[in-house]
């Protein structure tokens, strides 16, 4: 299922979604409601108040193994081979009811009861012609009222059909939170949501199921010619119907519930198998901040990820200015910055020892690309994000991020526009990363006073082949690399195998 929307600061930048993303690290939700709740939290950062409620409840659930494994074993593959979205229960709870007038609904009961009644005497020998009129009309009524009704009863049944599916694979769910003894506040509340009012979901489901089970016995042959006389499926599609007249407020809250939770476990078994990630630290009242101690990218292997430290606030460092060699982590950098924070304001738990965080909108500038469609620049896509962002941050905390900033556009111009970004950033109390190759980008940070600083990362050789540590060191590097990676992928020849020298197009090309 996609959840990334067309328009969003960081979704496409942080790569939340798609083969190798955070979405596709965190989510095992067995529901399609439990993968949409999940993305709605990585796509919109949570108060502070619910970001704890949501750690307390992570916390709870991480140790809860049979939990975890008894959810995933509800009705063994049928979710596996199937799914279940959600989307056409909560569409058919919160559709037009489908109505049958008060005399239908009586005449459904009594006839029937009348019919066998009648039977009944004339099987015991009770027989005049005057029972057999009276059944023959009673009969006949049946067979008139089962004729006005027809239409909505087949449309009852067949707007039914995939509904009952869907919530016959989320009742068992539904059940096993209704069961559970929560101590956590949130959780306690999901359960109230569930339990709170009379008549238990997932009794209720399965009543629902039953009588949506029932109702497929007409196509049954022989059993819709026994069971014609009873009005079997005018009947059942009345209760039906007056089910879901009852239920559709129910339903939908009880939805929001199970996917709620289903997310919840989600982040809990990535809490589990993560125990050297930490929660985040709330700062409410502060001013825009984040101090991480050796973060480190959330989707990188444990043994191969290096970490670091890194510091921005209002009040010292606004602004880190990363320069550095080409493939040496500057943009793994900023993702790593960006998607630890996302993880951090949904309540998940974080890659570094220890994070401190303010309520901040995430700004990004990484992945952006021209439109043909669109009949718009790679060049004018970024000026419109950077927009974005600056607007963004007239009226909120914004940590932005931005990757090679303006590099579709001449070393002039590039200065002219990076520094007009960046100030009216930092004077909006914006905080975050900007990196560039430009070394004229890099002076921007005198502007800033002591409120920026420039790092960097850059490569070393080992046996003539480069090679690189990933980690952040002070200062800018001086040394270029591109030549170099050029060669490395038979771009170019470099003489005698030096580096940084002359280099001559590949006669291969």
């Amino acid at each position: 299922m996609e959840f990334r929307p067309e328009s969003h600061p960081y979704a496409s930048d942080l790569d939340l979604f798609g083969t190798g993303s955070l979405f596709e690290l965190l989510c095992t939700a067995r529901t399609g409601i439990g993968g949409a709740i999940l993305a709605k939290w990585l796509l919109n950062p949570a108060e502070c108040a619910e970001i704890a409620e949501r750690q307390r409840a992570v916390a709870e659930l991480r140790d809860q193994l049979d939990l975890r494994e008894d959810w995933a074993s509800v009705d063994g593959g049928a979710f596996d081979q199937a799914g279940a979205s959600g989307a056409s229960a909560r569409d058919w709870a919160s559709g037009p009811v489908i109505s049958f007038p008060p005399y239908a609904q009586t005449l459904a009961i009594l006839l029937p009861i009348c019919l066998i009644g009648l039977s009944g005497f004339v099987s015991i020998g009770a027989y005049t012609r005057g029972w057999l009129w009276a059944i023959g009309v009673l009969v006949g009524l049946e067979v008139m009222l089962a004729a006005v009704l027809l239409k909505k009863t087949r449309l009852t049944a067949a707007n039914l059909v995939l509904p009952s599916f869907e919530l016959s694979l989320l009742a068992p769910l539904l059940e096993r939170i209704e069961a559970e003894n929560f101590q956590c506040p949130l959780l306690k509340a999901l359960q109230l949501r569930l339990t709170g009012l009379p008549g238990r979901p997932s009794k209720q489901i399965r009543r629902l199921r039953l009588w949506a089970w029932l109702l497929n016995f007409r196509q049954i042959e022989y059993f819709a010619l026994l069971a014609s006389p009873l009005l079997w499926g005018t009947n059942l599609a009345i209760l039906i119907e007056r089910w879901r007249r009852q239920n559709r407020e129910g339903l939908a809250r009880w939805l929001d519930s199970l996917g709620e939770f289903e997310a919840l476990l989600c982040l809990a078994r990535y809490c589990y198998e993560n125990p050297d990630h930490t929660f985040a630290i709330l700062n409410p009242q502060s001013s825009p901040l984040f101090h991480a101690e050796a973060l480190g990218h959330p989707l990188l292997d444990r043994q191969t990820c290096v970490r670091c430290d890194l510091q921005l606030d209002g009040q010292t460092t606004q602004l880190i200015m990363v320069s550095g060699s080409n493939m040496a982590g500057k943009s793994t950098l900023l993702r790593a910055v960006g998607l630890n924070s996302v993880l951090a304001l949904a309540g998940a738990p974080v890659r570094a020892a220890r994070l401190q965080i303010s309520p901040l909108q995430i700004g990004c500038s990484i992945s952006v690309h021209d439109s043909l469609l669109l009949g718009k620049s790679r060049f004018q896509a970024e000026v419109e994000r950077l927009k974005w962002i600056l607007n963004l941050s007239r009226t909120n905390n914004v940590l932005f991020l931005l990757d090679e900033m303006l590099g579709g556009t001449n070393s002039a111009d590039r200065l002219v526009g990076a520094r007009a970004v960046i100030e009216q950033l930092a004077a909006k109390g914006a905080i975050g990363l900007v990196t560039t190759h430009d070394l004229a980008v890099t002076e921007v940070v005198k502007a800033l006073d002591d409120r920026a600083i420039n790092v960097h990362f850059e490569e070393y050789y080992q046996n003539g082949e480069m090679r690189f540590d990933y980690r952040m060191r002070p200062g800018v590097l001086t040394r270029t690399n591109g030549v170099n990676v050029m060669a490395a992928l038979g771009l170019l020849r470099l003489p005698n195998g030096n580096t940084n020298e002359a280099a001559t197009p590949s006669p291969d090309l």
